[in-house]
């Protein structure tokens, strides 16, 4: 087995070994399982390591990926967006030996902290998180919230939404910025069935919903929330779907 930086040819292997993790009530929820992700993963891979914000490293056999890990750096931190193993391949340590190798590829004197989200009911990968150090942080409910009941305010100002279309069109996913008078707010799309939020004051802000209607009145908004964060009125019609648990370590007590 090679353990090894991902060449651009090896995105269709990294989609479906991350695919192969994820139940399809979930898949349709994050990019990997948008129809455009390959072509993604191929741009982000093509991009000089050394200028990326985006790093692959994958585990390969009888040019078979069975394996990867997905690290995303911030100006001081890593976030271990994904890590997966063929089902097949599971409990060969094969997981231990791609972070391993994925930290050891990185400037370790640069970033101070690694963290993750596992979701809530994914028991072996916390106890596996927990035995390298990771330590919990906060929860974070993941809802299923129609568009609700629209009121006479003024709609949102929209901000990059030609950029937007284009990596719709090319990706199957995208994000552009609503302005309204009460704050601005990230929107993520995802498929043809989510705008994904993470700013629970954009829930009750009555601009957004208005401007969502207005964008695609049959999408339902899927919403990340810290737990104790949701608006009690959002919640009483929605429908918590998932959970995911931030995990941290100093990175010095990994490498």
């Amino acid at each position: 087995m090679e353990i090894r930086l991902a060449r651009a040819e090896d995105a269709i292997g990294i989609v479906t070994v991350i695919r192969n993790g994820f139940a399809s009530n979930l898949l349709e929820k994050i990019i990997y399982g948008c129809s455009g992700v390959t072509k993604y993963i191929q741009d982000l891979i093509r991009f000089p390591v050394p200028l990326a914000d985006t790093m692959y490293i994958i585990a390969v056999t009888e040019d078979q990926v069975v394996g990867c890990v997905e690290l995303r750096f911030f100006r001081d931190e890593i976030f271990l967006n994904y890590i997966s193993v063929v089902s097949n391949f599971r409990s060969r340590g094969i997981g231990n030996k791609l972070l391993k190798a994925a930290l050891n590829s990185i400037n370790q004197d640069r970033y101070t902290k690694l963290r993750l989200d596992v979701f809530s009911q994914n028991t072996i990968a916390r106890i596996w998180y927990e035995s390298l150090g990771f330590q919990y942080e906060y929860s974070i409910g993941w809802w299923d919230i129609p568009i609700w009941e629209l009121d006479d305010s003024d709609s949102a100002i929209i901000t990059g939404y030609p950029q937007a279309q284009v990596c719709q069109e090319k990706f199957g996913f995208s994000q552009f910025s609503l302005i309204t008078q009460n704050g601005e707010y990230s929107v993520g799309r995802i498929g043809h069935n989510w705008f994904r939020l993470i700013q629970s004051n954009a829930l009750i802000d009555p601009g957004v919903a208005k401007t969502l209607s207005h964008l695609d009145a049959d999408r339902h908004i899927l919403a990340l929330i810290q737990e104790g964060q949701m608006p009690p009125s959002v919640a009483e019609n929605s429908q918590r779907v998932a959970g995911t648990e931030r995990m941290c370590i100093e990175l010095k007590r990994l490498v």
